[in-house]
């Protein structure tokens, strides 16, 4: 068993000592190169600003903030205000739809009408005993909610 291990350890001895030779300097003149010439281009180096820009996905938001809402509802007919623009108080930012508003204008003076002339009949019923002081006293309400919108 002996006589096995020194065997062994001789031969790995020699494998070694081979193995550092084969990886010392080659003298054979050869250094790597075949001697053709790689093409070479040259360029001026000039300093220039550039703007870098990157799309990110996000949201913006300003530190102040300004709640905007017309003073009757309706529908955007006409947007006047440009996106990015300064605006100031008071600049007409958008044109709402006249026909919307005008019908329910018009709507409010045919309620009205009739509650002015539910009021008279009913006055007139009052006076001659016909009618009762609930039905005049509701009638005129109606009429003054009428007027007030």
């Amino acid at each position: 068993m002996r006589n096995l291990l020194v065997k062994l350890f001789g031969a790995l001895f020699i494998f070694l000592i081979l193995l550092v030779a084969s990886c010392g300097d080659s003298k054979s003149g050869d250094d790597g190169h075949s001697g053709a010439v790689a093409p070479v281009r040259v360029f001026k180096v000039q300093s220039k600003q550039e703007t870098v820009t990157e799309k990110v996905p996000g949201n913006i938001r300003s530190k102040l903030r300004a709640n905007i809402e017309a003073k009757v509802p309706g529908r955007i007919e006409k947007m006047l205000a440009v996106e990015g623009k300064t605006v100031k108080e008071g600049d007409l930012l958008a044109e709402l739809d006249v026909k919307e508003i005008k019908a329910k204008l018009d709507q409010a003076i045919v309620v009205r009408e009739q509650a002015e002339r539910d009021l008279k009949r009913s006055k007139m019923l009052l006076e001659r005993k016909a009618g009762s002081q609930a039905d005049f006293e509701n009638m005129n309400a109606k009429a003054q909610v009428s007027r007030a919108a």
